[in-house]
């Protein structure tokens, strides 16, 4: 019955892009022909006080990230590389730290990047949504020892730079999305061809309970087994629910690339923001 209803779906971003309606690559989307300067803060070994990320994997996670958003012709590269020489602030004690980064180390109307090695309470990074219509600068915190995020870095950072032009999650929180897309425009992220996520679902309560939080009673891995969706739950109108694993704002870590919904959405906000520095 698990295999019926399941969506089958191969490790291979590109199968994954197939089955999805994710792309790299669509001539009908808008080209915003814009690069983002970055400014990124590494984090330093206790013993060694060398930084863990060096600047050649910096460019080569930048360019990586990049690819997500070639379809809307937007890019990322580094513009200052900062080395944050007190080593307590690569395995943060409690999210009170991200506070001090941002105090000690931001630049105001700049994307700042840190790379720390873990975040409490945070399964695979931080950051500000809608940065890209607020004024003063944005912040973005990802973790590259995280046990719990299985996902890459590029696609943990992508994800972020989607919420940052104002992507919410797929599993987003804003009333109960059905499978139909009836409600799609109103409901979950709010993008119609995202389909119905239920991360984040309660089991047999049929509401979300957090935006951003799953309850530790359900944990990942019973929703997906290899990038394959094995949950069995189904939306309040007894309809199986087929997320896009492969979506890179989806919590499944199987992190391949975005729909046009969410390229439009993401070209929308950024014309339309009266702050672009960067």
């Amino acid at each position: 019955m698990k295999q019926l209803f399941s969506v089958i779906l191969l490790l291979a971003c590109g199968s994954l892009w197939s089955q999805d309606g994710l792309h790299t690559r669509n001539v009908n989307l808008p080209c915003l022909d814009k690069n983002f300067n970055i400014m990124v803060h590494l984090t330093v070994d206790s013993t060694t006080r060398q930084p863990f990320f060096t600047n050649t994997m910096v460019d080569d996670l930048l360019q990586k990230t990049s690819k997500f958003f070639e379809p809307i012709c937007l890019s990322m590269s580094a513009c200052e590389v900062n080395i944050i020489e007190n080593y307590t602030f690569h395995n943060l004690v409690d999210q009170r730290r991200l506070r001090e980064l941002e105090v000690l180390f931001a630049k105001p109307r700049r994307i700042n990047l840190f790379i720390v090695g873990t975040i409490p309470q945070a399964t695979c990074g931080v950051s500000s949504y809608y940065g890209v219509k607020q004024d003063g600068g944005t912040s973005i915190y990802i973790e590259m020892d995280s046990k719990e995020c299985i996902g890459s870095l590029e696609g943990q950072l992508a994800h972020h730079i989607g919420h940052f032009m104002g992507l919410a999650d797929t599993y987003h929180g804003n009333g109960l999305e059905v499978v139909d897309d009836l409600n799609c425009a109103m409901r979950g992220d709010s993008i119609c061809d995202t389909r119905t996520d239920p991360f984040g679902l309660r089991a047999g309560e049929g509401s979300y309970v957090s935006d951003d939080i799953l309850p530790e009673e359900i944990g990942l891995s019973s929703f997906v087994n290899d990038c394959e969706f094995i949950h069995e739950f189904r939306d309040p109108n007894g309809e199986w629910y087929q997320p896009m694993v492969g979506n890179a704002m989806a919590a499944y870590q199987c992190e391949c690339g975005f729909t046009n919904g969410q390229f439009l959405k993401m070209v929308e906000n950024y014309s339309s923001s009266n702050h672009k520095p960067y």
